[in-house]
């Protein structure tokens, strides 16, 4: 197997990348040839805790090597698609993270830049196949008929009760609501999946661990086209151990289905994605019970991209359909945070 030269740009959280791409698991399809940040302090800093990697000074010289086939591009989300303009038509792919973009247009048309160029851009969420519980659950619609969706919760928390450090993460422009557009962009990016298109949202959040001037609890509803109700609870605030865990809840005509709620065995979920579907059916009891562990994937999809980037397994349209639709969302989120009324999304 032929590995791809692939560099680093922006390490604040692209070290966790840099892991990623020297374990075991991912270096079989990736060569780490360099690291890259404009603070060279951290980059001098994430080298030496690697062992030395070579650092580049800038995303131009990195893009003056020939033999540099690839860029994964961690830097914070505004402009970023800029920034992959330049780097596919340089010839090279990029994997980078969420949320992909502030700004659907600029998205949508680096997308199909690169799509005529044939270059890859991938990230984690949405990543270019939806996880397995995605797939177990419209197993279960289709087998058991269990009729329209209704509506969705989903939610996710963690603990970070952070001061201000003038970073993008406390500017309300950059980081509207802040922490669904932090993490919840992976529950944003779910319940499209599974609900639909979104028509319309609104926003509620709050300040109450933080130190930044930017909320630490917010909650968002949705309106979908087909009728479908849903809401997002993010939070910062909590500290139970389920940190980053997707929950939802989702209601259909005849069964609704539980990801990681029902939570009697707690250590499972270090681990598994826990479903139970309850439905409907001719039974004394009235209802019938499945459960389905499946394991956790809303990592990046590494060995995808390796064959993105050999030619092999292409992202098609949809895949792009699915990045801007969450990016539109993000926008009327915002507009609502601004305006404190139902947003359109469009």
């Amino acid at each position: 197997m032929n590995q791809v030269n692939i560099a680093v740009v922006g390490l604040r959280f692209g070290n966790v990348i840099v892991q990623d791409l020297l374990s075991s698991e991912v270096s079989k399809w990736f060569n780490l040839v360099s690291i890259c940040d404009l603070d060279i302090d951290l980059a001098k800093q994430v080298s030496a805790q690697h062992g030395g990697l070579p650092i580049a000074q800038s995303l131009d010289a990195l893009l003056t090597n020939p033999t540099i086939h690839a860029i994964a591009l961690m830097t914070p989300p505004g402009n970023r698609a800029a920034l992959i303009q330049k780097i596919i038509r340089s010839g090279r792919h990029v994997m980078t993270t969420k949320p992909f973009e502030r700004n659907a247009f600029s998205a949508e048309q680096v997308l199909a830049e690169a799509k005529s160029l044939g270059k890859a851009v991938h990230l984690n969420s949405p990543s270019t196949h939806p996880p397995p519980f995605i797939h177990q659950i419209r197993e279960w619609v289709d087998k058991f008929n269990l009729g329209r969706i209704i509506g969705c919760r989903a939610e996710m928390w963690a603990y970070k009760p952070r001061a201000a450090d003038h970073t993008w993460y406390d500017d309300p422009e950059q980081c509207p609501a802040a922490p669904i557009f932090r993490i919840g962009i992976y529950l944003i990016n779910y319940i499209i999946d599974l609900l639909g298109e979104p028509d319309s949202l609104s926003v509620m959040e709050s300040r109450i661990l933080t130190g930044r001037p930017t909320p630490d609890n917010a909650q968002m509803s949705l309106q979908f086209r087909n009728g479908a109700l849903g809401n997002i609870f993010v939070s910062f605030c909590i500290a139970d151990g389920q940190d980053h865990r997707p929950m939802l809840t989702l209601n259909f005509e005849r069964a609704t289905i539980y990801v990681n709620i029902c939570t009697a065995d707690i250590s499972s979920l270090q681990t598994d994605t826990v479903l139970i579907l309850c439905r409907n059916a001719p039974t004394p009891q009235r209802s019938a019970f499945e459960r389905a562990v499946l394991s956790v994937s809303h990592s990046y999809h590494w060995e995808a991209f390796y064959r993105a980037v050999q030619g092999n397994d292409i992202a098609d349209d949809s895949y792009r359909q699915r990045i801007v639709m969450g990016i539109k969302v993000l926008e009327a989120m915002a507009r609502a945070e601004k305006s404190g009324r139902i947003e359109p999304i469009v």
